[in-house]
């Protein structure tokens, strides 16, 4: 199974050539709601020409990234087409309302990512990504488990720990957001591991060829009966210029009735990654 995964930088991306045409498609209540959320749209002294705000700019580029996600696999569908079938489930979870795609969206610090693949009746597709966070590690030791933190505890390098720490939480986030769960599904219950013992270790790997290959994970859900464990697709990449950076993308599978046994095969991922300036290209990018 392919999947289509975006990265651009948002000044990147609204410098595309689909940007005025997705500008064009937001409707009359998102231009507005996204002009009212902090900071404000501002005035740039050097040009005195208004700003849009930061959610406007992650809006639009979040879409550029999700048309591009789905082009790539598939030329039939025209952008209006694309952004015009965007739903929301009762959960709050996007969706495409007739397209045959499952998609994902996140950003962060000036990053936006999209990934798009194939529907499947037992299939939901969840992406996050997290790019130099700040916070204390510590004060998220409750989203672990206790097998979890003490593998985050035992590393002596901080950056170390803080980048164990952030392969566990995107895996978790892109965890709930496949299921259109929020943060309130109890990270808790989730244990992340490396799929097999012949995967690298949970020490960040600094060649930039190998960090541009997912890493794979499993996600074992405690909350659900019986316990199953999904696959996870992660990449993080660390230096000292940029700090700890991760982006994870889970691919859980769902039961289905006996008889509809053919779409109970658990299709491995593949991923189509733009050429564009994004992760996991970190040198292109401005933190």
């Amino acid at each position: 199974m392919i999947a289509s995964l975006q990265v651009y930088s948002m000044e990147h991306a609204l410098a595309l050539d689909e940007a005025n045409e997705v500008i064009q498609m937001l409707s009359t209540d998102e231009r507005d709601y996204s002009a009212k959320q902090p900071p404000h749209n501002t005035q740039d002294p050097s040009t005195s020409q208004s700003v849009p705000s930061k959610r406007w700019r992650e809006k639009v580029s979040s879409r550029i990234c999700l048309v591009r996600a789905v082009r790539s696999l598939s030329q039939e569908h025209t952008l209006s087409e694309i952004l015009s079938n965007i739903d929301k489930t009762h959960n709050g979870k996007p969706i495409f309302k007739e397209l045959p795609f499952d998609f994902s969206l996140s950003h962060s610090r000036g990053v936006v990512v999209a990934v798009a693949v194939q529907k499947l009746r037992n299939r939901a597709i969840g992406i996050d990504i997290e790019v130099d966070p700040h916070h204390s590690i510590e004060s998220f030791a409750r989203v672990c488990t206790q097998e979890e933190w003490s593998a985050i505890q035992s590393m002596e390098n901080p950056i170390d720990r803080q980048s164990a720490f952030l392969r566990r939480w995107c895996a978790k986030e892109a965890y709930v957001k496949a299921l259109g769960e929020g943060l309130g599904y109890g990270f808790k219950n989730l244990e992340v591991r490396r799929a097999t013992d012949t995967q690298p270790s949970d020490s960040p790997s600094t060649n930039s060829k190998e960090a541009t290959r997912p890493e794979a994970w499993t996600m074992t859900d405690q909350k659900k009966e019986p316990t199953q464990s999904h696959p996870i697709f992660t990449w993080g990449v660390d230096s000292t210029q940029h700090g700890a950076n991760c982006l994870s993308i889970a691919y859980p599978s769902f039961s289905l009735p006996p008889n509809e046994g053919l779409e109970q095969q658990k299709p491995s991922l593949e991923f189509l990654i733009n050429d564009g300036q994004g992760f996991p290209d970190f040198e292109q990018l401005s933190f």
